[in-house]
């Protein structure tokens, strides 16, 4: 298993940094992380798993 640095989910998810930065500050974080000491990591399954949930839900969105 691989853990992804802020600066490599942003890019698989094609936003910046901030963006990720400011979905771990906010008080239900949408993006699934772990914190090891200062840093915050990201395993890749998750990332993936989190991509697929926001496709679904738009989906659902459009269908209503």
């Amino acid at each position: 298993m691989e853990l992804m640095t802020i600066k490599e989910v942003a890019k698989k998810l094609c936003v910046s940094e901030n963006w990720v930065y400011s979905h771990l500050r906010s008080r239900k974080p949408l993006l699934p992380h772990v914190r090891l000491g200062g840093h915050i990591r990201f395993r890749e399954a998750d990332v993936d798993r989190w991509i697929d949930e926001q496709v679904q839900n738009a989906v659902r969105l459009d269908a209503a």
